[in-house]
């Protein structure tokens, strides 16, 4: 959880601000979000190589800790910076966290949210 907060949501905020928050007088910075998707597609392939072949990231048990991840993974997903192909094992925990009925409920609520943001942001 430490980590998700800490360590992954560093480029996960910079992806959030330079797609949602209105553009500076200066303009959106180009460079800052490659930067923030490269570090992202480097922390995928860290998770996809801790993930291994168990189910959770804790190993049998769906803990705390995969919740914290999916959130901000969700969220990256969501702002088009999410895991790729070649994370096929984190691609996998993913659709099994998603497939859990709980976990729909709030993502669907998340996805309500979130394209209502992207929306204002068009307006």
């Amino acid at each position: 959880e430490a980590w998700a907060d800490e360590i992954f949501f560093a480029p996960l905020w910079s992806v959030i601000e330079e797609t949602l928050y209105p553009a500076p007088p200066s303009g959106r910075d180009p460079a800052r979000l490659a930067a923030a998707r490269t570090q992202l597609a480097s922390h995928y392939a860290w998770l996809d190589a801790e993930l291994g072949d168990r189910a959770w990231f804790c190993g049998d048990t769906f803990t705390f800790a995969d919740i914290a991840l999916f959130v901000m993974i969700r969220a990256a997903t969501g702002l088009g910076a999410g895991p790729v192909a070649e994370n096929a094992r984190l691609l996998a925990w993913y659709e099994r966290t998603l497939a859990r009925p709980a976990v729909r409920r709030e993502v669907d609520a998340m996805n309500a949210s979130l394209k209502g943001a992207l929306e204002a942001h068009a307006a």
